[in-house]
C-alpha cells in the first residue's frame, strides 16, 4: 500500500476537496476490498435511501 503524499498532492487537497493517489492499493489489496463488507454497507445504505430500514 502506497501511503505517503507528494507535496503536490497535499496542496491540491485543501483547493479541490479531494486527491488521486495511484497505485495506493495492489491488485491483491484491491480485490480484497471490492470482497469485503462495504458491498453489505452500501447496499443498506440503499435500501435506508428508499425508505428501507437497511
Amino acid at each position: 500500500m502506497k501511503n505517503a503524499l507528494t507535496q503536490e498532492q497535499f496542496d491540491f487537497y485543501p483547493e479541490n476537496g479531494y486527491i488521486v493517489i495511484e497505485d495506493f492499493l495492489s491488485p491483491d489489496e484491491l480485490e480484497t476490498w471490492r470482497r469485503s463488507p462495504s458491498r453489505s454497507a452500501m447496499s443498506t445504505w440503499v435500501s435506508c435511501e428508499r425508505g428501507g430500514r437497511g
